[in-house]
């Protein structure tokens, strides 16, 4: 997020992966559907991070969990809320992810 937010201001930016190919852990993920994002509230969100979530609240104060919403709705890619809140690319495929980043 940092990268493409980087890249939007007219910065050039170059991503190094420690990983064998870009955006594997991803790819990898347990259920292969990519969970987003959460429909949370911030101040609840941040209080499951117990100590270290003072240390998260400036970087939350300018990009929330609503973002991933802007970005990937930019891309034409749809975004499906779950009962439990959490938030998955519509077609439930993580490759879909990697194609937009």
């Amino acid at each position: 997020m940092a990268a493409i937010t980087a890249a939007s201001y007219g910065n050039k930016v170059i991503l190094i992966e420690r990983n064998s190919s870009a955006g594997k852990k991803i790819i990898d993920n347990r259920n292969g559907r990519c969970n987003l994002t959460n429909t949370v509230p911030m101040n609840e969100f941040i209080k499951k991070f117990q100590r270290k979530g003072n240390f998260l609240r400036s970087a939350f104060s300018r990009f929330t969990n609503k973002d991933p919403h802007g970005i990937f709705e930019f891309q034409r890619t749809k975004l499906k809320v779950e009962d439990t809140g959490r938030v998955f690319p519509q077609t439930d495929d993580s490759k879909s992810v990697l194609e937009i980043l």
